[in-house]
Parts: C-alpha cells; sequence; structure tokens
C-alpha cells in the first residue's frame, strides 16, 4: 500500500529543505505556492532529477512577449511579439534539434499592432495566427511559416479590441480547428473555423447566452472538443464543453463547473487512454484557495455537484 506524507515531510525525506543549490529550482516550485499545506504526496520516493539545458534567449535585445512554441519537422518554432519603437512585429524563431538557431523569419504587416500569436499545425504545414491591429479595427489572420516573410497574411476573421486567445486541434486526416476569442464588442464571443487542405471554412460562434473567453479546443475520438469560460453570473466564470462534429458542425455543450468562486483558463489535453483531461484554476477560499483542477472523461461521479455521466476528478 502506497504512504502519503505531508509536504514538510516530503520536502525533508527527499533533501529539497536543505536548500542545497541543486535543488534550488525545483524547490521554488513546491515551495512557491504549487501546494499548498494541506496537499498531499503519493508515491513519494527519490528526488527527481531533471536535465536542464542553459536558457537560450529568443528575441534577444529587444522588448518579447506572447511567447509560443511548436515541434514540427524535427524542428522547433517559437513566436512572439517583438515592440519596435511604436511598431509591434510577430517573429518566427527556428531551432534545430541541439537548440542552435536555424534562422528567424518576419511576418509581413502593415498594421502597427500585431500581438498574440500562435502556432498549429495540419500535420502537413505549420501556420502562425496573430491578431493585428490599426485603431479600431482589427483581423484574425495566419500564414504558412514558409511564406510569412515573402507574402502578406491571410485575413481569417474580423477581431478588434481584446480578441485573440488562438488555439488550434488537428485531426488524423489533417483537418485543423481554430478557435479563438473575438472580444470585438460586449459580450465576448467563442468564434471558431475548419481548415480543410490549408483553406478555412465558414467562421462559426459557439452559442451562449453568455460571454465567451479563453477558448481551448482538441480532438478526440471522432470530434473536436472546444471548454471555454462562460460568464454566468456576477463576472464568476464556469467552464463549459463542447463537441463540435468532424464537419465543423456543434453537437453538445455541457456545463463542466459549478463552484460559486468562479472557474477560469480552461485547458484540454487527450490522454493515452482516449479520454480527455481538463485543467482550469479556480479562486477558492479556505483549504481550497487557486487550486489547478484536473479532470477526465472517464469513471461515474459528481464534479463541483454536477452529475455529469461519468466524468471524475483525479
Amino acid at each position: 500500500m502506497t504512504k502519503s506524507i505531508t509536504r514538510r515531510d516530503f520536502l525533508k525525506q527527499t533533501g529539497l529543505a536543505g536548500g542545497g543549490l541543486i535543488f534550488l529550482p525545483l524547490g521554488r516550485i513546491l515551495t512557491n505556492g504549487f501546494w499548498e499545506e494541506h496537499a498531499w504526496v503519493d508515491k513519494a520516493g527519490k528526488a527527481p532529477y531533471w536535465n536542464m539545458s542553459p536558457g537560450v534567449a529568443v528575441g534577444e535585445g529587444v522588448r518579447a512577449n506572447y511567447p509560443v512554441i511548436h515541434l514540427f519537422d524535427q524542428r522547433m518554432y517559437v513566436a512572439l511579439t517583438e515592440q519596435h519603437a511604436d511598431k509591434e512585429l510577430i517573429r518566427i524563431y527556428v531551432f534545430d534539434e541541439n537548440l542552435k538557431q536555424a534562422g528567424s523569419r518576419t511576418a509581413l504587416s502593415d498594421f502597427p499592432i500585431n500581438s498574440r500569436p500562435f502556432l498549429g499545425s495540419d500535420g502537413q504545414h505549420l501556420y502562425v495566427f496573430w491578431l493585428r491591429k490599426s485603431g479600431k479595427n482589427g483581423e484574425i489572420v495566419f500564414q504558412d511559416i514558409n511564406q510569412i516573410s515573402d507574402t502578406p497574411p491571410k485575413i481569417l476573421a474580423k477581431g478588434s479590441g481584446n480578441s485573440g486567445w488562438i488555439r488550434t486541434a488537428a485531426s488524423p486526416d489533417g483537418d485543423m480547428m481554430v478557435v479563438w476569442q473575438d472580444g470585438s464588442q460586449k459580450p465576448y464571443q467563442c468564434r471558431y473555423s475548419l481548415f480543410k487542405d490549408g483553406k478555412p471554412g465558414p467562421v462559426q460562434t459557439l452559442k451562449s447566452d453568455f460571454p465567451v473567453r479563453h477558448p481551448d479546443v482538441i480532438f478526440g475520438g471522432d470530434a473536436f472538443y472546444v471548454a471555454a469560460e462562460y460568464g454566468v453570473k456576477d463576472f464568476q466564470s464556469q467552464i463549459y464543453l463542447s463537441r463540435i462534429s468532424k464537419k465543423g458542425n456543434p453537437d453538445e455543450t455541457i456545463r463542466i463547473t459549478d463552484h460559486p468562486a468562479g472557474n477560469y483558463h480552461p485547458s484540454l489535453a487527450l490522454l493515452s487512454t482516449g479520454d480527455i483531461a481538463l485543467a482550469y484554476y479556480s479562486p477558492r477560499k479556505g483549504k481550497q484557495h487557486w487550486d489547478c483542477l484536473l479532470y477526465t472523461s472517464d469513471a461515474a461521479d459528481e464534479l463541483d455537484g454536477v452529475d455529469l455521466g461519468g466524468r471524475r476528478i483525479i
């Protein structure tokens, strides 16, 4: 039988409480709010040892933010927003398997604001998506990274204001779904488009009576799944999960959470079992404050008091 120990005992047994330099980065992670005092550790054994490479500066010498990373065709791509005087640029940095920089590319844009990039692949091509704006006019645009420095980006949809939060997922057949937050007007909406052969389909909207923000998307089984926070009442958002067919047609939307503290910023992952894992944070008080919660789509149980027909917390 596995023994459960407290965080303090775990630190003592593994040597992380001693302050040795080799344990300093991990010790900071463990003691800087990742675990609370009430947390427990199962199967605690020897301290994990990680091989960490030296840091590699990306966009050195300029103000850079919103970095995203993607592995494609045996190379690592990092997209970010760079600030040059009064204009923002989208830059793509390419690294080989040894983290040696193999080049960089700059997106063509006449707009002064270019931000919140995201990288997505359909298995054949790697695309970069971002929000470009000039005053009140804005657009969600995209480009094949092999053409980003040579041809103007293609417009996916209008999207000014606090738009962005772009995410993608691809099916084994090479269809790619793109979702994003549209903050052009209130309330916020979640838009999506299904790419086939590199060409976007019609822009559609997840139907909701509430503001919808911070979507994420994944392909699992035979459909796409979109998780997002819905501002249901008093600005206390709850997480909803929508199933969308491979053809891009919305099928079903269910409410995942129901907690008065609210639940925010969902993220999806597909497990090796085929189940879908959902993580998000919830600013709860007492023994449950600022938790990061993880759910999977197997096993019958109740979640935050809502019967989800076979989903449980792990």
